[in-house]
This record gives C-alpha cells, structure tokens and sequence, in this order.
C-alpha cells in the first residue's frame, strides 16, 4: 500500500484541503497554504496575485514558500502550491 501511496503522490503532488473552501483571493490562497503547512516559522510565504488556470480549466493561485534566511530576507524557492477555490491544494500542477 505504502508502494501505491508513494506512486500517486509523484503524479499528483502532496494533496492538503484547507479550512477555508471558499477561496476568493490570493491572500486567503496564501492564509490557507500558512494554515495546512501549520504556519511554518523559517518560510516566507507569497501569493502570486493573478489567478491562473490549469490545463483542465479550473482556476487556481499559485503560492510560494520560500527558505527564510536569517536576516529575514527570502532565499531559495521550497515549494510551490496550487490553490483552488474549493480549498484543495496540491504541489504539482493538474495539467490535463
């Protein structure tokens, strides 16, 4: 089963659903990336602000989590999220 799990998650990414299935911006995109990651202290999180749509048609927000370096200041991209309006968010992008 382990074996299985492991396979879906390489096609589809990580599968979180926030709190929140009513997504209307790219600030609750980003509210909802902070809560299912349970607000990660040495990331930066940042919301793309445009709306996006996947080869399926659905729309989504894109949401970066970035290293934090000690400064405070951004370092290296750690994920990408795709955040749709129904809360569900994934790591990998639904391309068909």
């Amino acid at each position: 089963d382990k074996a299985q799990d492991t396979s879906a998650a390489k096609k589809s990414g990580q599968q979180y659903q926030a709190d929140n299935d009513h997504i209307t911006s790219a600030t609750n995109a980003a509210a909802a990336v902070k809560q299912v990651l349970n607000d990660p202290k040495q990331q930066l999180i940042h919301a793309v602000p445009t709306i996006n749509q996947d080869g399926r048609g659905r729309h989504y927000y894109q949401v970066d989590a970035y290293h934090q370096l000690s400064n405070g200041q951004r370092g290296h991209l750690l994920q990408s999220y795709f955040v749709y309006p129904d809360g569900r968010i994934t790591t990998k992008q639904l391309t068909s």
